[in-house]
């Protein structure tokens, strides 16, 4: 009975926080083939679970001097100097060249507040670095930016978390999008992006009333069975 009960303790805390979480394809670029590099393109043709709304962008694997955040990839943007001003944009398939921009798309719960996390650094590719980082929340259905938000990143793969919020509001399914900017030639990485109901995580106390509860029910089962 005890063993019946955890279970459905587990079922209940598991559903509660699958429901609670957004589900972004990959949010540690761990999708896609085992290769060094490997780029995204507007139609995610190598399977990556995101999407190129510019030049490209690439998935790149871990390295000694070049670690990702968590897992074994990570995503590297660049942008020529001054091509992105910081505007809003939305997302799709824009062809621009001279920045790169990734996506990938969510469902949301309406009128609903979401936290967002995810982890950005500097890089030196081609010998420089990022100066800001640029994040775009947008309505999927009418490609309307719900919010943007900008970081001044960090140094060179010194990893740091960024955090920001944003209500769905009418959206029911929603893009994030990335994207770095600086005055001159810029380079930035991003991983370990998470997305969540704001509040969602249980607090101690409401998980342990739940196990007590459930286990109450399956004694009263058992005083009945007897």
């Amino acid at each position: 009975m005890k063993f019946r009960a955890l279970i459905l303790v587990g079922a209940v805390l598991f559903t509660w926080g699958s429901l609670a979480r957004a589900n972004v394809i990959s949010p540690g670029f761990e999708q896609g083939p085992v290769a060094g590099t490997v780029s995204f393109s507007p139609t995610d043709a190598n399977g990556l679970g995101w999407f190129a709304s510019n030049t490209d962008g690439e998935r790149i694997q871990s390295t000694g001097p070049k670690p990702a955040a968590e897992g074994s990839y990570y995503a590297s943007l660049l942008q020529n100097a001054g091509a992105y001003d910081g505007s809003p944009l939305g997302v799709g398939d824009f062809g621009f060249t001279g920045f790169d921009r990734i996506y990938a798309t969510f469902a949301v719960s309406t009128n609903t507040t979401y936290n967002v996390s995810f982890q950005h650094a500097g890089d030196d590719r081609f010998g420089y670095l990022a100066n800001t980082s640029v994040v775009e929340i947008v309505d999927f259905g009418t490609n309307a930016t719900i919010t943007q938000q900008f970081f001044n990143t960090p140094g060179l793969f010194n990893w740091q978390m960024a955090a920001f919020q944003f209500n769905s509001g009418s959206a029911t399914q929603a893009a994030i999008a990335f994207t770095v900017m600086g005055s001159g030639n810029t380079s930035g990485v991003f991983d370990d992006i998470q997305i969540a109901v704001a509040g969602s995580v249980p607090e101690p106390t409401t998980v342990l009333l739940l196990v007590l509860g459930l286990a109450g029910l399956a004694f009263a089962r058992r005083k009945v069975w007897q």
